[in-house]
């Protein structure tokens, strides 16, 4: 029992690590997609008063391009942690019932790992955007 109990915990270990890791990142991502959102409401409301400036028009195109890359970030972000809950199931399953599922489980791992590389990409998009939109602000200056 001892043993079966020490098992379990080893080979659940890697999952909660993914999951607490994939919470921080989601929060990273989230604060930017807030900030993003903020940013067009900021620079539509400047527009407003002056009366459509092209350069601005560019800036609220750019920063929909970043709120969708961040939203499609966050939702590969909730799969992986929706992966990683799932292996923890497939662990506990094979613990408590015998079964052999480390195909499954090397499955949903790389699921997961997969997800967050994704979702990294996405971020990195996002930076690039964002940059992009900050070069194209200071010209207006």
């Amino acid at each position: 029992m001892f043993e079966e109990l020490k098992e379990l915990l080893q080979a659940s270990t890697a999952p909660m690590v993914l999951i607490s890791g994939t919470g921080i990142f989601l929060l990273t991502i989230n604060a930017r997609f807030i900030q993003a959102v903020e940013r067009i409401w900021k620079v539509n409301k400047e527009m407003e008063e002056l009366s459509d400036d092209k350069v601005l028009q560019d800036i609220i195109n750019i920063l929909f391009k970043r709120c969708r890359l961040l939203r499609r970030s966050l939702e590969l972000l909730v799969c992986s942690v929706i992966s990683s809950g799932l292996l923890m199931v497939a662990i506990l399953s094979a613990t408590l019932f015998s079964l052999d599922v480390k195909v499954l489980g090397i499955g949903l791992l790389a699921l997961s790992c997969l997800l967050i590389v994704a979702s990294m990409i996405l971020l990195l998009m996002d930076v690039i955007l964002s940059s992009r939109a900050t070069m194209l602000r200071l010209k207006k200056l």
